[in-house]
């Protein structure tokens, strides 16, 4: 009998010939994103903190940066275990890179593999240029550039160093934001699963159920993003919907993380310790004594990350819909019915994984798991 999680749901929802390759055939494409695995990394971090704030044994922010770092390191693609940090099979985006917040042993630690993976007149650029003419280089691959595996390494490498600093900025976060409005820890990764008539099951994993700050509980998911969420968010997901029938709660959350680093810079006159940040002159504005300071400013960064709590009712239409959903695809899939929906092969984010097979019919890009 079909066995069925929220995102296998999605997934037969977007394209039935893709649920197919995916599900049945038990095909997955040879390259993932970074967005998958550090999602993953940021999960068990949170999870370990979650885990011991229930038991009391609450730590400091240092433990689950290691936590992150640990799954950071070391992730599952197609379940085989990879090392990350210079894997050529996870491809990053445009976004994930940030030279600002690469501290100074990251700075070193790519400089000395510049030296050694990347061109020697490269180096000339200083390390943001160099990783930004890796970076212009791998677009022009598609258009027939060559572009050589050490160059691909080191730009992996210099994307893999700051999302691990963004992922640390993130439990710091979680610190500031969370953790205050959090009045008690009542479960952390709950399995929920139910069965219909016809013995078809539909299954998944809530990341906590908290009680918040004004005593209301409820089921939470965690997320991190580029992009706001909407504030209809909660009610418009299927997989909240799931998670409030399942538990019976009468709310649900998302946790968002962004992606986008807020840098808070500030600029301090050397000379007169004049705050000029937001100014836009070169050297100190100030008037000290009847005159132009003009000393050399010291800027400094104190970077953060924006985090957004979404709070709502689950009505009892997205609890009925998504469960008539989840019957829907769960009898088509045992009648075998997995129509291709052609208008899913190209999104704006790229091709689908199965693209090849079903309009060339290979499969160089993917393999059995």
């Amino acid at each position: 009998m079909p066995r069925l999680s929220h995102s296998a749901v999605a997934k037969y929802l977007d394209c039935g010939q893709a649920y197919k390759l995916q599900y049945i055939e038990r095909y997955r494409e040879k390259t993932t994103t970074s967005a998958l695995l550090f999602g993953s990394a940021i999960d068990a971090a949170f999870n370990a903190l979650l885990i011991d704030l229930q038991k009391g044994v609450l730590k400091d922010a240092l433990t689950y940066k290691e936590a992150f770092d640990k799954a950071w390191t070391y992730g599952e693609i197609n379940r085989k275990k990879v090392y990350l940090p210079d894997t050529a099979i996870m491809g990053y985006a445009a976004t994930d890179f940030d030279h600002d917040i690469l501290h100074e042993d990251d700075v070193k630690f790519l400089g000395a593999k510049a030296q050694e993976l990347v061109p020697t007149d490269f180096t000339e650029l200083g390390l943001e240029g160099v990783i930004k003419k890796c970076a212009e280089y791998k677009k022009q691959k598609a258009h027939g550039r060559a572009f050589k595996d050490s160059e691909n390494r080191f730009l992996n490498l210099a994307n893999w160093c700051s999302l691990r600093r963004k992922g640390h900025l993130m439990v710091e976060q979680y610190f500031i934001d969370i953790l205050p409005k959090i009045k008690r820890v009542v479960d952390v990764q709950v399995k929920i699963e139910t069965d219909n008539e016809q013995g078809d099951s539909a299954i998944g994993f809530i990341d906590a159920i908290l009680e918040w700050e004004d005593g209301t509980i409820f089921p939470i998911d965690h997320k991190t993003s580029a992009r706001d969420y909407e504030a209809d968010s909660v009610r418009t997901s299927q997989q909240l919907a799931f998670y409030g029938e399942m538990t019976g709660y009468e709310k649900a959350a998302f946790i968002v993380f962004y992606k986008g680093v807020v840098k808070n810079r500030t600029k301090i006159c050397s000379v007169c310790k004049y705050d000029g940040s937001g100014a836009r002159h070169k050297t100190c504005s100030s008037e000290v004594s009847g005159k132009r300071c003009g000393g050399e400013w010291v800027e400094v960064l104190k970077p953060s990350i924006r985090t957004q709590v979404i709070i709502d009712k689950v009505t009892q239409m997205s609890r009925d819909n998504i469960m008539n959903t989840f019957d829907q695809v769960n009898t088509a899939v045992r009648a075998q019915i997995f129509p291709h929906n052609y208008n899913s092969c190209v999104k704006p984010y790229g091709r689908c994984a199965f693209f090849n097979i079903c309009h060339e019919g290979k499969y160089d890009d993917v393999e059995k798991t």
